[in-house]
């Protein structure tokens, strides 16, 4: 006989009898075949498995961790919810955790009979756990329970007192502090030896070099994503704005492109209700397909730097066009070197002491007042101002549609695209995609989260278990430990010298923040963090720009106006309870937009997206920057939406997965009207390798 400890979930539709009746037979049929096939892909994303399906329920299994299964109970109530807008159909879900029996293929014992009965009591858009699962969730995603009990359970001896799950944190955006305590989870979803030391000595190097050039915020990027989209609106196009003429005028190629590209700059008007006024110059760049045959499609448009486009898998038969942000490349750059000069400065300093963050403040006050003096306007710079660069392409261009590609920068960009010329949009390819709702506290949940998926990799792998068993606990003990005290170690400035930098636990923090979501790095962090103290850094400055051009200032522009607005109170206590993910980056962003101080956008900004434009969804899951969660509500709103979840990729997905993410994408391309093959999907994240760490 044999017998396994697993994580058993139950879940069925609420009134199903009555939906039926109301939709006829076959209608009927074809809904429920699809809630059925959108509960089972929710399951297989979280790492389960459907055992058998229940008229109209699942079972599943989650072998992992328990986590998983809670995480897929919030995201069946969101993808259940979408797939009915008008009439969302409910979920109960009931969960437990313990030893069962294995029997061809079935599961059988106490947890199972717990978690169905669960299910059966529990009320309509509700989770029930049982007190084992409870108990070993924690506050982990910042999940939260209130108990619902004494329960009599058929079949069971005595009494449970359940915990019915509240929303995270980052769900609790419409819950001021007087708002009840236990909202339903009816919310938005988704469908669908020397050696050794040295290298590891240089990836400390690296990642320290990153924390002391990033001051508090990094040259990362955070968004969200704009307004609802009526899917029975008439498709509008992109048209000509009236105030004045988008130019496209021909420029010089970077001698390193090859033969065949062409290359533009996009002249249009800082602020767009003075069109004589300041202008903004982008840079574009048009690359033909490498077979150099006819261009399959329309053309494939990427903003930021989504992927190497020279070498795009999509280029060999594709005409693909670059698209660069305004203040982020082109003229102006709004860099800061008064942030870089304050981050130097405060290298010696703990990165969130009263001292070190007045120096930030008072740097962002003055790179703001330089750029205000030059008669620049920084709040021209947001991502409302990026979607109408991107209409004035399309214009200037003449192009009739375009399959948008865009990462996490970006996403909001394509989201607005979708609401103002979604005739112009054919497909979108979104890589780790943020929600709408996004506040700095959710970002340190995402982090967390990250960090634990790593754990779970180390765990599962023989040498990194023995020397770190637990990974979370080991970074929380050398947390601790910098922030009681600090170790002085030697970095690279910008310029390559060297100089000492203070370590403390939230500095810290930043750097593990960037090297989770990087390959190169995240395979040394558990050696790392199983140290007493960090060593020692020697470390030869790689080629980069030089970081006092990096665009501070439009990074400001952009999430002062995103996703500062959406700061609640519920933040600091997420801070609070996990300290050591909040690093500088999240922190100080609210109070560093009080200085740079742009507008906030209208209400309507902040809603979801809900459009029938097909997209696909590239998620890397050990990245910060986004969540499991994040993706299942952005998928919510595109009922053509496929999901390609990587387990061990971060940041980069689209340039890190294997070859057949570049098939994947092109069948997606040739007809978007077509689902991904899931059996396709599942053999390409299998074939996804484990993290390589390298411990002592």
């Amino acid at each position: 006989m044999n017998t396994s400890t697993l994580t058993v979930l139950f879940a069925d539709m609420v009134e199903s009898s009555r939906r039926m009746t109301d939709l006829g037979d076959g209608r009927g049929d074809a809904f429920m075949a699809k809630f059925v096939h959108t509960l089972d892909d929710v399951v297989v994303r979280h790492g389960g498995r459907t055992v058998k399906h229940l008229g109209d329920g699942v079972m599943a299994v989650f072998e992992r961790s328990a986590l998983d299964g809670v995480r897929a109970s919030w995201a069946l109530h969101a993808a259940a919810t979408a797939l009915h807008p008008d009439d969302p159909p409910l979920v109960r879900v009931g969960i437990s955790l313990g030893e069962v029996t294995v029997t061809s293929g079935d599961f059988y014992g106490r947890p199972v009979v717990e978690a169905a009965r669960l299910c059966g009591v529990a009320e309509s858009g509700t989770t029930l756990v049982s007190p084992l699962v409870r108990s070993v969730i924690g506050d982990r995603d910042g999940f939260e329970f209130v108990d619902v009990g004494p329960l009599d359970l058929k079949g069971l001896a005595g009494q449970m007192t359940a915990g019915r799950l509240l929303a995270p944190v980052e769900f609790e955006s419409s819950v001021g502090d007087d708002g009840p305590e236990d909202q339903r989870l009816t919310a938005g979803g988704r469908r669908n030896g020397g050696r050794r030391s040295r290298r590891t000595v240089a990836a400390v190097s690296v990642v320290v070099a990153l924390a002391a050039a990033a001051g508090w915020l990094g040259s990362t990027w955070e968004d969200n994503e704009p307004a609802t989209v009526s899917t029975d609106r008439r498709p509008e196009r992109a048209s000509a704005p009236k105030d004045y003429r988008p130019v496209l005028t021909k420029a010089e190629c970077d001698k390193n492109l090859d033969d065949g590209v062409l290359c533009f700059v996009l002249r249009v008007p800082e602020d767009r209700s003075r069109p004589a006024g300041q202008q903004v110059e982008i840079p574009v760049g048009d690359y033909p397909p490498l077979s150099g045959a006819a261009p399959k499609g329309v053309p494939v448009v990427e903003t930021a730097k989504v992927e190497p486009t020279a070498t795009s898998p999509l280029r060999t038969t594709r005409r693909m066009i670059t698209f660069g942000r305004r203040g982020v490349v082109g003229t102006p750059v709004l860099n800061c070197p008064e942030q870089m000069a304050a981050g130097q400065a405060n290298l010696l300093k703990p990165i969130l002491s009263a001292e070190a963050v007045q120096t930030t403040l008072e740097a962002v006050k003055a790179c703001r007042d330089r750029w205000t003096d030059a008669g620049i306007d920084v709040s021209a710079y947001d991502t409302q101002d990026v979607v109408l660069d991107l209409r004035d392409l399309i214009v200037a261009m003449d192009l009739d549609q375009i399959d948008l590609v865009v990462d996490h920068i970006s996403t909001a960009v394509a989201f607005g695209a979708v609401k103002d010329f979604p005739g112009s949009i054919r497909t979108l390819t979104v890589q780790n995609p943020v929600p709408t709702d996004v506040s700095p506290g959710d970002y340190t949940r995402s982090f967390a989260a990250a960090f634990d998926r790593l754990g779970a990799q180390c765990a599962v792998q023989e040498r990194c278990n023995e020397v770190v068993p637990s990974l979370s606990e080991a970074w929380r003990r050398t947390y601790d430990g910098l922030q009681l005290t600090p170790q002085v170690v030697t970095g690279p400035l910008p310029d390559g010298t060297m100089t000492s930098i203070l370590l403390d636990g939230d500095r810290t923090a930043l750097a593990l923040y960037i090297a989770l979501g990087v390959p190169d790095l995240r395979v040394f962090v558990p050696d790392l963090l199983s140290r007493p103290s960090l060593p020692e850094i020697g470390y030869n400055a790689r080629d980069r720009s030089d970081v006092r051009d990096l665009p501070y200032g439009a990074t400001l522009s952009d999430n002062c106006h995103r996703i500062a607005p959406n700061e609640r109170p519920v933040d600091g206590a997420v801070m609070t309870r996990l300290p050591q993910f909040r690093s500088g980056l999240f922190k100080l962003l609210p109070e560093s937009c009080k200085v740079w101080d742009v507008p906030e956008p209208e209400p309507e900004f902040f809603e979801p997206t809900r459009s029938d434009v097909p997209v696909l969804i590239v998620h890397g899951m050990l990245a910060g920057d986004t969540d499991i969660a994040w993706v299942d509500r952005v998928a919510a709103g595109f009922p053509n939406a496929s999901v390609v979840s990587f387990p061990t990729l971060g940041f980069g997905p689209l340039q890190e997965a294997p070859r057949c993410l570049a098939q994947l994408r092109e069948g997606f391309h040739d007809d978007p009207t077509v689902p991904l093959d899931p059996s396709e999907v599942d053999s390409c994240v299998a074939s996804v390798p484990p993290v390589g760490f390298v411990v002592g």
